[in-house]
């Protein structure tokens, strides 16, 4: 008996502590800088550990650390959508690029749009300016990368950010009136869950 007791007890501790080290673990990930998570997140979407160190060394780490908010995870699927597109963008380009849509990812943040928006949206503004991408690259280059990116992502990002935003909330409004339709159906003498017989 008094073993069942300590084990129940030695249980019950083991239980309660889970959270706590689940918790700690959540808050160290967090403390990972923006390039610790760039680089993870850039191997997962298919760049290998030469390619993620190129990119990371051609900022300087004060432009790194500027972005220290910034989305890793939507900034390297952006980039691999460049890669798979064939847009054949070199180390310093792709830091250019990924410091851009970084800066870009904290501003839609501080406007307050949701985490899937803002990674969508960061999508979109690659797929939408890898054609001037190719431009640029095609022509004499005169023109700063970094200020077609910025002008680009900027606008493109935003754009995608508010028909988003517009399509949950219409989605979320649809919702709600389908579920007020389906209260104001209920046959009389019914309540949702019971029924006229009981």
């Amino acid at each position: 008996m008094r073993l069942n007791k300590i084990l129940i007890t030695t249980m019950m501790i083991a239980l309660v502590g889970a959270p706590v080290v689940f918790g700690a673990g959540a808050q160290e990930a967090s403390d990972e800088s923006f390039t610790e998570r760039l680089d993870t997140a850039l191997r997962n979407s298919g760049f290998t550990q030469e390619e993620v160190e190129a990119i990371i060394d051609s900022a300087d780490e004060s432009e790194w650390e500027a972005v220290e908010g910034g989305h890793a995870e939507a900034v390297a699927r952006a980039l691999s959508l460049a890669k798979d597109q064939e847009a054949d963008l070199d180390p310093e380009q792709n830091a250019e690029l990924a410091l851009e849509l970084a800066q870009n990812t904290i501003r839609l943040e501080n406007e307050n749009y949701e985490d899937t928006v803002v990674a969508r949206a960061t999508l979109e503004a690659v797929r939408s300016m890898l054609g001037r991408i190719e431009q640029w690259k095609s022509g004499d280059q005169s023109e700063n990368l970094g200020e077609i990116v910025r002008e680009r992502v900027s606008t493109e990002a935003r754009k995608a950010a508010k028909k988003q935003a517009s399509e949950q909330k219409k989605s979320a409004e649809e919702g709600k009136s389908k579920g007020s339709q389906a209260g104001d159906e209920t046959p009389a003498g019914d309540t949702p869950g019971t029924s006229a017989t009981d």
